[in-house]
């Protein structure tokens, strides 16, 4: 056994506390009758909460520096990238503070790396986590599904005044709210599979039933593969089988059900996935317009990408750069102009944002952390409820974008399968 002094352990649990509160917390963070209800106030306490953890890591323990290993050495080399790509932005003002209601600049990300390299060093899991995790997700479901069901509390900005069929509960947005909600669902479902426990079950209808009334594609496919990878994770374990049929047939009971009280859309949703497939296929007349006119973002966004390859046009300047290129053709084809500021697929948006190295940088990354927590796997399956949320949410940001509301979790999930003592309670910190 390791021994270390009592202040050294008393500052590493308040780092593991705020780590808590980053998952717990954060979500819940809103601030009505202000300009930007979700995004800011959650960026800003992440701010608080990151710099806490800096001057604890540095000024309070004896360990200042994080582990110098291969994932820690490419995650450098990308936030190297992106202060190269804000210096020689379009808009460098823009691409370090970001963008009003998107916020994600460069200090939002670094902050999320920071994120990342503390879960990876200090991250510690107890019962205390799995407690308040399981009530804070219930709250953003319980709120989501009030809203579907037309009792919304907190008065709606402008923008969401119209929004009366999907939920977004604390997160702001019906597309994000289902990001999140992948995140979470993988803990209660595995927590139920692998004790029986009611609780959690109870936990995982109100975090599906949520993720339902989204009304999200992207989320829909997120939970699917949660659902294939969970069910290939239990198998061949016959007492877990049977406790997969019963979470499997709760499920399908929830999903006809909401899918009876919204007269089809949930099915309509998840099959019009392979109807935009085939229309993009089949080269079929509007087929840009396909999965929201994803189509024509995507492809214009390339043009955008071959035009300025190395360092893309910078953080959060995508807006500009694409309206000024393609303002006649949209008005000549669609008759409006998309202010088009995300490209709605996050490794393509990496690529025009902060050019293709920087993407290969940030899939190097990940591919290590993917590979390192299929190792902590093996070793533990504790682990596996983060990693299926991670894979989860990278299938998803395939047709979904990286928001301040959200993305702070994946990267704290992302430290949590690359940490090694995750589920142990004895950690030496000081070698």
């Amino acid at each position: 056994m390791v021994q270390k002094w009592e202040g050294e352990t008393n500052n590493i649990m308040i780092m593991k506390k705020y780590m808590y509160f980053i998952l717990i917390g954060i979500p819940l963070v809103i601030a009505p009758f202000t300009s930007d209800y979700f995004y800011l106030p959650k960026l800003l306490v992440l701010y608080f909460i990151v710099t806490l953890l800096i001057v604890i890591h540095f000024f309070s323990l004896k360990k200042k520096k994080f582990d110098n290993d291969l994932i820690t050495k490419v995650l450098i080399i990308y936030l190297g990238i992106l202060v190269v790509s804000t210096l020689f932005s379009t808009d460098p003002f823009t691409s370090l503070y970001g963008k009003f209601r998107r916020q994600e600049g460069l200090f939002a990300l670094i902050s999320y790396a920071l994120v990342f390299l503390f879960s990876k060093t200090y991250f510690i899991e107890d019962k205390q986590l799995d407690r308040f995790l399981n009530t804070s997700m219930v709250v953003v479901a319980l709120y989501g599904l009030s809203q579907y069901f037309g009792f919304d509390p907190i008065p709606r900005d402008e923008i969401r005044m119209g929004w009366t069929t999907r939920a977004f509960s604390t997160i702001g947005n019906p597309n994000f709210l289902g990001s999140y909600l992948v995140l979470m669902l993988p803990i209660p479902i595995l927590r139920f599979l692998e004790k029986g426990s009611k609780y959690h079950l109870l936990v995982a209808s109100f975090v599906f039933s949520c993720l339902i009334v989204t009304f999200t594609r992207s989320a829909q496919l997120g939970f699917l593969v949660i659902f294939l990878l969970v069910a290939f994770s239990i198998i061949r374990n016959k007492l877990l089988l049977k406790r997969f049929i019963i979470l499997s047939t709760l499920l399908v009971v929830l999903t006809l059900g909401f899918n009876e009280h919204s007269q089809g859309m949930v099915l309509g949703r998840f099959l019009s996935i392979g109807r935009d497939v085939q229309t993009v296929i089949d080269q079929d007349e509007g087929f840009e317009k396909a999965g929201s006119i994803r189509i024509y973002i995507w492809t214009r966004s390339l043009a955008l990408v071959i035009d300025r390859p190395l360092l893309g046009y910078g953080l959060e300047a995508l807006e500009m750069n694409f309206v000024n290129r393609y303002r006649d053709e949209m008005i000549e084809q669609y008759g409006v102009i998309y202010l088009v500021d995300k490209v709605h697929n996050e490794y393509l948006h990496i690529a025009v944002s902060s050019g293709i190295l920087s993407l290969i940088a940030y899939l190097v990354f990940i591919s290590l952390v993917v590979k390192k927590g299929i190792k902590m796997i093996k070793i533990n399956r504790s682990y596996l409820p983060y990693f299926i949320a991670v894979i989860a949410y990278l299938v998803q940001a395939f047709f979904n974008i990286s928001v301040v509301s959200v993305a702070y979790i994946f990267w704290l999930y992302l430290g949590i399968i690359s940490n090694e003592n995750v589920f142990t309670n004895e950690i030496d910190h000081n070698t």
